[in-house]
């Protein structure tokens, strides 16, 4: 017999966890920012996910990372798993957070196939990936660069530096 307090409980938290990823999504995305513990190997390449209380020492192991690479990979990241703990969350809290994620998903087409499935004990399943798989796989083999055989790929005499340049460009002015 399931206890009601209990999924509410424990529903609440995964919904404050998607609220912390929102957040990180937000500092990824717009600010460029993202925070990482630099201890122990293993633990410092999952740890952005670990990571939601900002350090205000200077002495801490946790550090900002900042560059391109965190708005074009991890803000993506930080929205998809805050999108899920929303959706289970409110699963488990008997509210139809998969429903209304699946709705959104689709259009607001009912009659179209679920992307999202989630069930307690098993956790998410993803029916859409199965379904798309087929024609993923023929489209990344037929993707082509457009490169030919004669095409050189690095150029054949070697390239002035911008001091020389700017020396040309001067001596060529006088």
């Amino acid at each position: 017999m399931p206890n009601q307090s209990l999924d509410l409980f424990i529903g609440t938290l995964i919904v404050i966890l998607g609220i912390s990823f929102t957040y990180k999504f937000y500092q990824a995305t717009l600010l460029g920012k993202c925070t990482y513990w630099t201890g122990f190997l293993p633990i410092t390449a999952i740890s952005p996910w670990l990571t939601h209380i900002p350090s205000t020492s200077k002495r801490s192991l946790t550090k900002t990372a900042q560059g391109l690479w965190v708005h074009l990979l991890m803000g993506p990241i930080f929205l998809i798993c805050a999108v899920l703990c929303f959706a289970a969350g409110t699963e488990i809290m008997g509210l139809p957070g998969i429903n209304t994620l699946n709705w959104v998903l689709t259009g607001g087409n009912k009659g179209r196939a679920t992307c999202v499935a989630f069930d307690r004990h098993n956790g998410f399943r993803f029916p859409f990936l199965l379904r798309s798989k087929d024609t993923l796989q023929k489209r990344i083999e037929k993707a082509q660069l457009g490169i030919k055989a004669g095409d050189e790929m690095l150029p054949g005499t070697p390239q002035k530096s911008i001091k020389q340049q700017m020396d040309e460009g001067a001596n060529a002015s006088h």
